[in-house]
């Protein structure tokens, strides 16, 4: 249960991060520049200041056990030897959806006992390791919990 409400209230700090850049945006535009122009200019800007966390997939430890992401814009929020947690930039849905493809191949399988939403891919496999993911279609972002059998974490 902890899990559930610590999920739901990153999840609302990133709406609420969202709805501040638009303010921004708007406040921006003023300034007698398009709204278009000002969108690419935020955009780069944030993609500079992002740019310096990426890193690439790990090919080892509990990484090893998921596939790739498609995009190499890759940030490790946590990592343990029992957990992680990351985000994926430069993510559609269309990508998402691939990828929730490529794990239930690999053998893991829906939750439903633990389903919060449509949107959020939550999934264990036969070996016992547990994936929460979901992405953000606006910011082209996914996110990936990931935990192995040994773990006392819950989701």
């Amino acid at each position: 249960m902890k899990r559930l409400l610590a999920f739901v209230l990153v999840w609302l700090i990133v709406v609420a991060l969202t709805a501040c850049s638009t303010t921004s945006t708007d406040k921006k535009t003023d300034s007698g520049t398009s709204s278009t122009e000002n969108e690419n200019e935020i955009s780069e800007e944030e993609t500079k200041e992002i740019d310096e966390d990426f890193v690439s997939w790990p090919s080892r430890g509990l990484f090893a056990a998921l596939p790739k992401p498609e995009s190499d814009k890759v940030v490790i929020s946590y990592q343990s030897d029992e957990y992680f947690d990351v985000k994926v930039y430069d993510t559609s849905q269309d990508d998402y959806t691939k990828y929730v493809e490529k794990m239930r191949e690999m053998g893991y399988k829906d939750r439903e006992d633990k389903q919060m939403a449509e949107w959020v891919f939550n999934a264990v496999d036969p070996q016992g390791y547990e994936i929460m993911s979901s992405v953000d279609d606006v910011d082209k972002i996914m996110y990936i919990q990931f935990k192995s059998p040994d773990s006392t974490l819950k989701f």
